[in-house]
């Protein structure tokens, strides 16, 4: 008589609980099946299959339902994991002399590093002689007007 496989609380084996965690983690089903079952040497169109019919599985839905709520984004993803696949970005697009995707990388690498910033700011200042801006400063107001003239002294602005 085969001996029952051990199962968890939520009814689910050793290996559909990792399998579970594996596709939470990020892999694709067939790949989260194929490494928790440890069945590398099954053709692609079965490993499909399989993992289509673990995943249909209420409790499996279920399990992978409350990984997800209680995952937090450093659980599925990190700067260094996402820094890491750029590389690999980087590389692929060299090997495929794809100098435009190789330029637009290495743009999201500098600006990942903080060594390249997208925000530009821009001051431009406005040169008015002394006469234009004393009479912005003062309009219709001749005592003003006057007293910004004294304060110039004779050089002005433009000295």
């Amino acid at each position: 008589m085969p001996r029952a496989r051990a199962r968890d609380k939520d009814g689910l084996t050793r290996q559909e609980a990792e399998a579970c965690r594996l596709l939470v983690s990020g892999m694709t089903q067939s790949d989260a099946y194929r490494q928790a079952f440890k069945a590398r040497e099954s053709e692609a169109k079965s490993i499909h299959e399989r993992a289509s019919r673990l995943f249909a599985k209420p409790q499996v839905q279920t399990r992978v339902r409350k990984l997800l709520d209680h995952a937090n984004i450093q659980d599925l993803d990190s700067v260094g994991r996402a820094f890491a696949d750029l590389q690999v970005d980087i590389k692929r697009a060299k090997e495929l002399d794809n100098m435009t995707a190789v330029a637009q990388l290495q743009r999201l690498r500098l600006q990942v590093l903080g060594m390249l910033k997208e925000n530009v700011s821009l001051t431009v200042e406005q040169r008015s002689d002394d006469d234009s801006l004393i009479k912005r400063i003062a309009g219709d107001d001749a005592d003003l007007a006057e007293s910004l003239r004294r304060r110039l002294g004779q050089e002005g602005f433009d000295a």
